[in-house]
């Protein structure tokens, strides 16, 4: 039987045919929806990564989207739900909790800030009475949440008014426990014990704090930071060396606050001016973006995260339930950083559904461009962020005060903790270990912006504006900038309380990403971010 069809008879046969006629697939012309549009870029040059595959290789099944978005929209909504619950509804511990070293984090800081302030500025900020300066009234400000932090606050007095009301100080704590119920732990009855102790010699006029014994002094510092460290050396020490030092620590720290803030209000001003001057050139056609939509490949990039979601996640959950057991602090963040590499592993998928790897790093922004360049548009592009950020603390303490009045906790009294923006990362400075900071610079400036980045504005934001191709361009690219933005802050550990700060940033590296069509810019700016909260907090503390 012929394998070629029989011409019709009233057709004449085609004339000057080519002797080897080109072979022609159909599935290869390219749809309206990717065809060259000179809004997004110059016509492309002949020698970029390979033209699209044939479509049924690329598209992929609507089902797997859809099942996709399930499972991404479903772990979303069980961390931030779970955090959520943990922040404002759980209820308190009944039994006794000590104070986590993080928690002490805003006393250790306020204390070095006041400290320092008085060194530098002198007495004549008070009054002639010790008990009505300004620093006593902050003080009694400080003076609310769990025991630990009471004890520091009552350390504070003793050093900025006297010994005396500090004693006072401590009994109207063992006054409020009792009238509680409050039971203590064995290190908050030990840490009353220490600083009634030293309280009382120092009132009886004895201000060497050798009197104790020097496990008891050791306990202090480990248990209540440099509020302990100030306990043991108060301004009449015979030990003046280490009162030198922790004097110049805390005037080192209040001029890097200082400076900080200064800084901050100069960046905040060169941020207006700065998007601005961003947003008259977007309009002026000067700033154009070159993202290029492939709407026959986003599909794959939503199967591609969703499978990354539950690895990545998965492998989280099992290496924190696996190092309560068997891993050291160091060992444990070592392996947390293993899994924030190790899941970049995922993107084998779309090359094994038919793309090519050229094109994954072409379609996910894996693109090599002027480290110098890209550096300074990631910093100018920070600064034109950081209005927008101020705009989202507001909105972060608004939260902060709305569900502190609404929240109902049986269990919450004036002993308990209130509900912070915070992350895990905090306690490894809090711990001061130097291991654990110098991991956790890695996880924050070099692991976060090159794991986060691929990933959410990377192959999350190329499937999210391939499948909005056919929308008007600047709704496509602001709902995926900020449906990207918001999975990326509700997975995050501050939970409802962060959600308006990091979504923001999300969106600011969104847009630099849909600028520059690359994730240099916008990994510099994430490890710009972390970098400098970072080094802050370790400066300070």
């Amino acid at each position: 039987m012929s394998s070629e069809f029989p011409q019709p008879e009233n057709e004449p046969a085609p004339q000057d045919q080519p002797a080897n006629p080109p072979s022609y697939d159909r599935a290869e012309e390219p749809s309206p929806s990717t065809a060259y549009d000179p809004q997004y870029a110059p016509m492309p040059d002949p020698a970029s990564p390979s033209p699209l595959l044939p479509q049924q290789e690329l598209v992929g099944n609507r089902g797997l989207v859809a099942f996709s978005w399930l499972i991404i929209l479903g772990i979303t909504f069980f961390i931030f739900a779970s955090t959520t619950y943990i922040q404002f509804v759980r209820p308190a511990p009944e039994g006794p909790r000590d104070i986590a070293k993080a928690e002490l984090m805003q006393i250790n800081l306020q204390g070095k800030m006041l400290l320092g302030y008085k060194l530098l500025f002198g007495d004549q900020l008070g009054a002639a009475n010790p008990k009505d300066n300004s620093l006593a009234s902050q003080i009694a400000t400080m003076n609310t949440g769990p025991p630990e932090s009471r004890y520091g606050a009552a350390i504070l007095t003793n050093e900025f008014v006297d010994a005396a009301t500090a004693l006072e100080q401590l009994a109207q704590v063992d006054n409020l426990i009792v009238k509680l119920n409050y039971k203590q732990t064995e290190k908050q009855q030990r840490l009353r014990e220490i600083v009634g102790a030293l309280f009382e010699s120092y009132d009886d006029g004895f201000y060497d704090s050798h009197s104790i014994p020097e496990e008891d002094r050791e306990f202090l510092k480990n248990e209540l930071g440099w509020v302990g460290e100030l306990a043991l050396v108060p301004e009449k020490t015979p030990h003046s060396h280490a009162r030198d030092q922790l004097e110049n620590n805390a005037r080192r720290s209040t001029l890097i606050g200082w400076s900080a803030f200064f800084a901050i209000i100069l960046a905040l001003l060169a941020g207006m001016l700065t998007a601005f001057a961003f947003l008259v050139m977007t309009i002026s056609g000067n700033v154009k973006p070159k993202f290029r939509p492939q709407s026959r490949r986003g599909r794959i990039y939503a199967e591609t995260f969703a499978i990354w979601f539950v690895l990545f996640w998965g492998a989280q959950f099992a290496l924190a339930v696996f190092a309560n057991d068997f891993l050291t602090d160091v060992q444990a963040f070592v392996g947390v950083l293993f899994v924030f590499f190790a899941s970049l592993m995922v993107l084998v998928w779309p090359v094994a559904r038919g793309i090519p790897f050229s094109d994954v790093r072409e379609d996910i922004g894996w693109k090599l461009k002027n480290p110098f360049v890209e550096g300074a548009i990631a910093l100018v592009s920070y600064i034109s962020v950081l209005p927008f950020l101020a705009g989202s603390l507001v909105v972060m303490m608004i939260i902060i005060v709305v569900t502190t009045i609404f929240q109902q906790d049986p269990n919450a009294n004036e002993l308990s903790s209130v509900a912070a923006p915070g992350h895990p990362i905090q306690e490894q400075f809090a711990a001061g270990d130097p291991t654990l900071i110098i991991c956790a610079f890695v996880a924050l400036c070099i692991a976060a912006p090159i794991v986060e980045e691929t990933m959410f504005r990377g192959v999350l934001y190329r499937h999210l504006r391939d499948s909005t191709t056919g929308w008007q361009k600047y709704a496509s690219v602001i709902f995926s900038a900020v449906l990207s933005g918001l999975v990326f802050a509700a997975v995050h550990p501050q939970g409802l309380i962060g959600l308006p700060l990091l979504s923001t940033l999300a969106i600011g590296f969104a847009l630099v990403r849909e600028w520059r069509e690359s994730l240099v810019a916008p990994m510099i700016m994430h490890a710009i971010n972390n970098g400098c909260v970072a080094t802050l907090l370790f400066l300070i503390l």
